[in-house]
């Protein structure tokens, strides 16, 4: 059995069950969200964490309109080395603007993104950086 915590409540689950919630934050005036995502933590002999979030942002650049990574670098969150990445893309004529940060989680890897329009770039910036810099990770049970 494998041991998960929600906000709510723990449970078990039985073995081969995986993380696929999603949780989504929206401030009050609905601008601005934040969510967290969970995949596979899938990094292939060789590769590094970079490697696999480019990998994931190719991904996404052949699915979002007029996708541009603007920059993506190493940085540290919740005691952890995390990757991040601030993108942007055009979907019905309106500049969106993502910041994210990517980080390996045991067998997991948690992605943390707040978006907005383009011109609430630096809220957003501003929104995802308070949360990361308060981030703490529960050690897993297993």
């Amino acid at each position: 059995m494998t041991v998960y915590h929600v906000n709510e409540l723990t449970l078990e689950l039985p073995a081969g069950y995986v993380d696929r919630s999603y949780t989504l934050f929206a401030n009050p005036s609905g601008q601005i969200s934040i969510n967290i995502t969970r995949d596979d933590l899938a990094i292939p002999a060789g590769d590094s964490l970079a490697t696999l979030v480019a990998k994931q942002l190719k991904r996404l650049a052949k699915d979002w309109p007029r996708f541009c990574i603007s920059d993506q670098c190493d940085r540290e969150g919740g005691g952890r080395a995390c990757r991040e990445a601030r993108i942007q893309w055009m979907p019905d004529r309106v500049l969106m603007y993502q910041h994210q940060i990517y980080v390996p989680y045991y067998d997991t890897l948690v992605t943390i993104t707040a978006s907005a329009a383009k011109k609430l770039a630096a809220q957003c910036d501003g929104y995802l950086n308070q949360t990361v810099d308060g981030m703490k990770f529960r050690k897993q049970l297993s």
